[in-house]
């Protein structure tokens, strides 16, 4: 298990355990994961030429 740093009452660091990014995304429905991946990753798709007098 990978751990995180969090500050305490008092402000020293304290360790807490916390599961492994990798594991948390596997809980995940591969449905969902395919959905998501489609809503939030960039893609080009479609290419213009602009004239100057669109860019004004």
């Amino acid at each position: 298990m990978a751990g995180a740093l969090m500050k305490g009452e008092e402000g020293e660091a304290v360790q807490e355990n916390q599961p492994e990014l990798s594991s948390l995304v596997e809980r995940i429905p591969e449905s969902n994961r395919v959905a998501l991946e489609e809503l939030f990753r960039g893609k080009f798709v479609n290419v213009k030429k602009l004239g100057s007098n669109d860019l004004k």
